[in-house]
């Protein structure tokens, strides 16, 4: 499940909400090649679908944590996300924001409800 109280929080977390292709891909790679640091991807709506996308590197997957939104994974799946995608909710990605201690983790949002593309 999704890392309990006492993990160490990332330094950046990154939500996708937007379904995956080359172009999401190869921008995810370059946010995580510019400043490789620890990082955590929320999957959620439309971005559950990369957990089943066979076409997302190998490199890519290996490069973060990842969490999918259980809710936006059920709506659309039976049974469990595939490893290494982790269940999560929106809730413990949204505490993993404000941690108890240590600097926030930078936020990098991709996609938005309406479908329109948003880097911060």
């Amino acid at each position: 499940m999704s890392p309990g109280p006492g993990s160490p929080a990332p330094e950046r977390i990154v939500l996708v909400r937007v379904a995956p292709g080359p172009e999401l891909h190869a921008r995810l790679l370059r946010l995580l090649s510019e400043r490789p640091v620890s990082t955590r991807i929320f999957l959620q709506g439309d971005g559950v679908t990369l957990a089943t996308d066979p076409s997302v590197p190998e490199s890519l997957i290996a490069a973060a944590e990842w969490q999918v939104c259980i809710g936006s994974w059920t709506r659309r799946h039976d049974g469990d996300p595939p490893a290494p995608f982790e269940p999560a909710t929106l809730a413990g990605w949204l505490d993993a924001l404000l941690p108890e201690s240590g600097p926030e983790p930078e936020l990098v949002s991709l996609g938005q409800a309406s479908g329109v593309d948003d880097d911060r």
